[in-house]
Formats: structure tokens, C-alpha cells, sequence
């Protein structure tokens, strides 16, 4: 099921992929967690991604990779391209023109001019000026290429593999992957979840978890999370914020060692404390028993066995000790809202 309105709440990331706002309508706090990246590259689990956490090797590999639409780098990146991979790079692809020439419809016209006037792609033939042949042709067999290639590298970081490739995903496709993902991933999660039904920031959450570890393995893994979240929804009294918050204790992933998994966590518990908030002080709970709710919750989520076991060096729980108070004294302040949770971003 596709998730309501997403092409509209992306209008804005069209115009300037380098977001610097946090709002929730346009989904540029997921932009911030997942980054932008237009080269391929390898993610922590060692699977090939591209642009918004496009997960390349988890939806088909090269055969979704042909669907993508890259272009060639500008002259500055190319220049800064490892040698060794475009002397690799210019070897295979000349190697496919031969073998390809002069018989198959499938390669494009203006290659003909590589077979009839011999040029190696080599280093110097792709950080040319000048080269027009390489600007003029399609790109398929390129990434695919740059796709093998990147499958034999480790421990590298993403800017690392920038000099390990010289295709970008176009800016209009970034955006379709990325509007396409967030409708695959946040409408497989299962029915349990009742996530149409629920307020915006446990939405937020949903959407952050299944873009993360996909709806497959968020529905395998969180069957409490679906309960808890199944009863709240159903609630009409004071005690739905204990459902809420129950909840929040069910929704740690393990970080795997990486900090930015781990301050995602934090943030969906964060999300899951302005929603129970927000409804205790509907039902006229007092600012202090709010507050004292969050401190008890909070002391439960960081001494549950998924947290004790998180190393010191990516501890972020103390980010949500020190909102508690605020968020219990303005637990329906948007403006607050989207300003606390920039704690998180990396």
C-alpha cells in the first residue's frame, strides 16, 4: 500500500539535496539519518546502496541496478578518481566494445569511433576534457562494471568509495528511489502495527525502523511492538500513554557498533515519549507526574538487556534523559519537537 501523499512531502527535498531544515512532512529527518550519497557504495552490512540508503543488493542486485539512471561525474570528481580502478575500468569496457562490435544494436553508435580510431580508456582517456565519446554514450555496462568493482572492496567508508567510481545516480532518480522505498517499506509493515491509525510521531518511528531494517525483518522481530502498538490504538483513557510507553521499550535494534543506529534508537524512543506526553496532559495529568512517568519509563529502556549490552562509546541514552523534562512541561510544542530530535542527527 502506498504511503499517503509521499510525492507531495517530497517536493521540497527536489530542489536541494543537501537538507539543512528538520521537518516532518517532507521527510527531511530521514534524509538526515540515511544521507546522501550518489556513488554506489558499500553499507554497514556490506550490501551495495546508493543515493537515500537505496538498498541495491537487497532488491535484485544488478538486475534493479540497470533500472537506476546514473550519469557520469563532473570533471573535479573524475579527476579525483583512483588510477588503478579506471586503468581496471577502461581494460573491461574496451574489452566489451570489441566483443560487442561491430554486429550487436545493443551498444551504442558513437562506441564505433573507439573501435575505428583505437583510443584506450585508460586513466588519462577518462579524466580527458575532452572526452565527448565517454559523455555521449549510455551508461548500463559502466555500472555494471562499477558495481563488480565495488563488490571486491572492504573497509571503506562511503567517501572512500567515491574514488573507487565515476557514475552518480541522477538528483530526479535519488528522489524516485527514494519515494518509491519509503511506499515499499513503510506499507509491507504488517497490519499489527495499525500504523494508519496512529499519531504522527509513532508513524515517524515506523517509517525510520522499516527504512532501516526493511518491513520483513521489522515484522519478524518486533511481534510485541505490533501488540502493544494494536492496543494503543484502541485505548481511550489516560492509560494509552502507558501503552505508548510500554511500547518504547520494545523498539531497540541492535546498533551493530554503529553510533548512528544507535542514536536512531534513541530517537524512536524520543518519539514514543511526546506521544504519551501529549496524552497525559489531555487527560489533565500534572507537568510533575508527566515528568516522574518519563523518568520511570526511561530507567526501564536503559536497563533493559538491548541497552546494557550497547558499548560505552555509542551510548546515546543520555540525550533522552535530558529532554524528559522539557517534553513533559510542552509535550504538544511542534517547534520543540523538531528542534529536540536534531540531537540525533550525525
Amino acid at each position: 500500500m502506498e504511503f499517503e501523499a509521499t510525492k507531495a512531502k517530497l517536493t521540497s527535498l527536489a530542489t536541494n539535496l543537501n537538507i539543512s531544515g528538520t521537518t516532518i512532512t517532507d521527510f527531511s529527518w530521514l534524509v538526515k539519518f540515511e544521507g546522501v550519497v550518489p556513488h554506489m557504495y558499500k553499507d554497514s552490512e556490506g550490501k551495495i546502496t546508493v543515493g537515500i540508503g537505496h538498498n541495491i543488493s537487497g532488491n535484485g542486485g544488478k538486475a534493479d541496478m540497470a533500472r537506476l539512471s546514473f550519469e557520469l561525474k563532473d570533471q573535479t570528481d573524475l579527476k579525483m578518481t583512483n588510477d588503478a580502478y579506471l586503468n581496471k575500468l577502461g581494460t573491461l569496457f574496451t574489452g566489451y566494445i570489441k566483443n560487442s562490435l561491430p554486429n550487436s544494436k545493443a551498444v551504442p553508435s558513437i562506441l564505433v569511433d573507439l573501435i575505428t580510431n583505437p583510443a584506450k580508456l585508460n586513466v588519462h582517456f577518462f579524466k580527458s576534457t575532452n572526452n565527448n565519446i565517454l559523455k555521449k554514450i549510455s551508461f548500463p555496462k559502466l555500472a555494471e562494471f562499477e558495481y563488480d568493482h565495488i563488490q571486491t572492496l572492504t573497509g571503506k567508508n562511503r567517501k572512500d568509495y567515491s574514488l573507487h567510481t565515476i557514475l552518480n545516480l541522477k538528483d530526479s532518480e535519488i528522489l524516485r528511489m527514494f519515494q518509491k522505498d519509503i511506499d515499499k517499506l513503510y506499507g509491507g509493515l504488517s497490519k499489527g502495527f495499525a500504523k494508519e491509525q496512529q499519531p504522527e510521531k509513532i508513524q515517524m518511528a515506523l517509517i525510520d525502523m522499516s527504512f532501516n531494517m526493511g518491513s520483513g525483518n521489522t515484522n519478524d522481530k518486533y511481534p510485541n511492538l505490533q501488540n502493544k502498538l494494536s492496543k494503543a490504538v484502541k485505548s481511550k483513557t489516560a492509560d494509552n500513554s502507558d501503552d505508548y510507553l510500554s511500547a518504547a521499550l520494545e523498539t531497540h535494534r541492535d546498533p551493530g557498533g554503529n553510533k548512528n543506529t544507535e542514536n536512531r534508537n534513541i530517537f524512536v524512543a524520543e518519539c514514543f515519549f511526546w506521544v504519551a506526553a501529549s496524552i497525559m496532559k489531555k487527560y489533565n495529568v500534572s507537568v510533575k507526574d508527566i515528568e516522574n512517568k518519563l523518568i520511570e519509563t526511561f530507567k526501564k529502556y536503559r536497563n533493559s538487556p538491548s541497552i546494557k549490552n550497547v558499548h560505552a562509546s555509542i551510548d546515546c541514552t543520555g540525550k533522552l534523559e535530558n529532554s524528559i523534562t522539557a517534553i513533559a512541561a510542552n509535550p504538544d510544542n511542534e517547534t520543540q519537537f523538531k528542534t529536540s530530535i536534531k540531537k540525533y542527527f550525525p
